[in-house]
């Protein structure tokens, strides 16, 4: 393929020289420039590449590999679109659980693929590791606050590695190898460090998921499992996590006091989110997203029946109209279909009468999450608002899909 221009990128942690180019056409590629050296380890990559690519996963495409004289190259399809990391807050949460699902989902597919009958079995190899990272850990200078917590957790779950199946991974599964392309689309990016392991094992890297966005982190669990988390998968993420963590300080080491400290941060949130280890559920898990908004908003009322948060969930032109005669017939509001949106009371994007709730305002006041937890509760405002229109107008019986 000939080139008319060629852009170098300067971002991720790959040893690979990466470029944007152009062909006569316009038309965009990503170009990948490893070592010669690396041959047989690149031309299997992107062997595996096609693979998945095969299954319909949206992905950079492989296109063409071969050598050149600054070592091994492949080409791959340009993804036209922004880091899913820098724009999934961005998103309301029905739409960053969507993507988590869709996320899990794709990794599923992903690992349909088995690993090769020869591959080493799965407790062994990872005992091996897992003994070399407390090794390198206690050799190291630095130290996390309660760091014994993950080794005494990983000494004390590793039976649970036994018989475990393996699979191809990605290798490195996370928000920050993912874009959204102009239409909206999720895709999956940076095969370079693909393995062979045990399927839960991909998980380890979740914590940057969780850290930016934990609806999305929530999706991605439900998406691979349909909903039905076992947990014994909570067990085993918890040691892969611990395992994971714990070499993370001597790796950041070389890279300055920022990556160290960046690490020191994150071993502090893991132990939070596993109450030192003790829970292996994490905290930023939000379980069946279906019932998310299932709990009462501040004021008692429940957004999951609400006509104009179903109306915005399952984008119902139908719903979205009966509530709007509902607030011109019972109000004298005539509120334009455009702005008869609503992600739940407890969310960012909140409909237009609710944004400046009184109650909800109060509730932060008093550093409550409802009015019920109030010690006035019932006050009079409050009283008289349930009693008029709490779990009492513009409801539907309809159960919210996602």
């Amino acid at each position: 393929m000939n080139f008319v221009t060629k852009e170098p990128i300067n971002k991720g942690w790959s040893s690979d020289k990466k470029y944007c180019v152009t062909d006569e056409n316009g038309t965009r590629y990503l170009l990948r420039v490893s070592d010669i050296a690396q041959h047989d380890t690149k031309q299997s990559e992107f062997n595996m590449m096609k693979q998945v690519a095969s299954f319909g996963v949206p992905m950079c495409q492989p296109i063409e590999f071969g050598t050149c004289e600054d070592g091994v190259y492949s080409i791959q399809s340009w993804i036209d679109g922004e880091d899913a990391e820098q724009v999934m807050a961005g998103y309301s949460d029905t739409e960053q659980y969507a993507y988590g699902l869709e996320a899990g989902r794709i990794l599923r597919k992903i690992h349909s693929i088995p690993a090769p009958a020869t591959q080493e079995d799965w407790e062994i190899r990872f005992n091996r590791k897992m003994d070399y990272k407390i090794k390198k850990y206690g050799e190291c200078p630095i130290k996390y606050e309660n760091g014994e917590a993950f080794i005494d957790y990983i000494n004390e779950n590793r039976h649970l590695l036994k018989d475990r199946p393996q699979v191809y991974q990605h290798g490195d599964y996370h928000i920050g190898n993912m874009m959204i392309d102009r239409g909206g689309q999720l895709h999956v990016i940076d095969f370079n460090r693909n393995d062979y392991g045990d399927p839960w094992e991909e998980f380890n890297r979740i914590v940057w998921c969780a850290q930016k966005a934990p609806l999305f982190a929530s999706g991605m669990v439900n998406g691979y499992f349909d909903d039905n988390v076992p947990m014994e998968f909570w067990r085993l993420l918890a040691l892969y996590i611990s395992s994971n963590t714990l070499s993370s300080v001597y790796w950041a080491i070389p890279f300055g006091q920022d990556e160290v400290n960046t690490m020191l941060n994150q071993a502090k949130e893991v132990l939070s989110w596993y109450d030192n280890m003790r829970n292996p559920v994490p905290t930023w898990y939000k379980g069946d997203f279906n019932n998310l908004f299932a709990l009462p908003c501040y004021c008692g009322h429940y957004c999951s029946k609400c006509v104009t948060y179903i109306a915005t969930q399952t984008n119902n032109e139908d719903l979205r109209r009966q509530a709007q005669s509902f607030y011109k017939e019972s109000f004298g509001f005539d509120i334009p279909l455009e702005k008869l949106y609503c992600d739940g009371g407890r969310s960012k994007n909140v409909f237009e009468l609710c944004k400046e709730c009184p109650f909800k305002k109060c509730c932060i006041e008093h550093g409550i999450d409802a009015c019920s937890k109030c010690s006035e509760y019932p006050c009079k405002d409050i009283s008289d608002y349930q009693e008029k229109y709490v779990n009492k107008c513009n409801q539907s019986e309809k159960k919210t899909n996602w």
